[in-house]
């Protein structure tokens, strides 16, 4: 075999490879800039579903505040009665129509303790279970459950965004009497 005849082979050999070295340096540019435009596309996409969630809780934010408005007179009004019975109630707590006060107050709580806030609504029902039993407690637990009593009315006012006038209220403070047969506020 003559010379010319492997120069020829070697020739179209590095020939070849010089054209697959082209096409696979292409391939790999192509593929580089794929890469980079997914890259772009993944963070775009990024971008737009941050920018989504923030506007949907936006609007979230916007429809639970209509929906908060559109109650909030019954709300305020529910606040006010719940409000006016925990009045009723602290001021006949040693009383004998403490229980009849409470029954009504508790039947009042049944139909609308859902236009309460979760505090005032616990608190109210916490007070209304001490009722019942209030006579029998010790002084201990007088002292003890009396304070969780008292606060059902800051609790309510709070609740409402009137803040102001749970720091400046003054109502006539009860004591939790030494003995439990006293049946008038003091």
């Amino acid at each position: 075999m003559e010379p010319t005849f492997y120069a020829t082979v070697i020739g179209t050999l590095v020939g070849l490879l010089g054209t697959l070295l082209v096409v696979r340096q292409n391939e790999i540019a192509l593929l580089k800039k794929e890469s980079r435009d997914q890259k772009e596309m993944d963070q775009r996409l990024h971008i737009a579903q941050a920018d989504f969630d923030a506007r949907l809780a936006t609007v979230n934010a916007e429809q639970k505040n209509k929906f908060k408005l559109a109650a909030l007179d019954k709300r305020m009004n529910k606040h006010q009665e719940a409000y006016t019975l925990w009045i009723e109630l602290y001021h006949s707590f040693h009383s004998p129509q403490a229980i009849e006060i409470a029954r009504r107050c508790e039947d009042w709580w049944f139909n609308n303790c859902l236009y309460l806030e979760e505090k005032p609504r616990a608190s109210f029902k916490k007070a209304l279970f001490h009722v019942g039993s209030y006579q029998g407690y010790t002084k201990e637990m007088k002292e003890q459950f009396w304070p969780t009593i008292e606060n059902v009315g800051r609790e309510i006012t709070e609740a409402v965004d009137l803040a102001f006038l749970a720091e400046g209220m003054e109502t006539k403070r009860i004591q939790a009497p030494e003995n439990s047969s006293k049946n008038t506020p003091q």
